[in-house]
């Protein structure tokens, strides 16, 4: 990190990340809330698997939260 701020003249002094006392399954269900709420290209998609995710085990939650459509085909045209 020093060889990158030297040679792009930044003077920044990066903080370590504060652990966080949620689970992995809190932190994934609030970024994509977060998502779902304050991005407009995001803005309702996500609201079904918000809704049904409380009643998920670990391991249908993890399988569910991989198969997330990032973009639609649609979205793409």
């Amino acid at each position: 990190m020093n060889i990158l701020r030297q040679i792009l003249g930044y003077k920044v002094i990066l903080k370590p990340l504060s652990p966080s006392k949620l689970s992995l399954r809190d932190r994934i269900t609030q970024i994509v809330g977060h998502a779902n709420k304050t991005t407009p290209f995001y803005r309702g998609k996500f609201d079904y698997f918000l809704s049904t995710s409380r009643d998920l085990s670990d391991e249908e939650f993890f399988y569910a939260y991989a198969h997330l459509p990032i973009a639609a085909k649609q979205d793409l045209r």
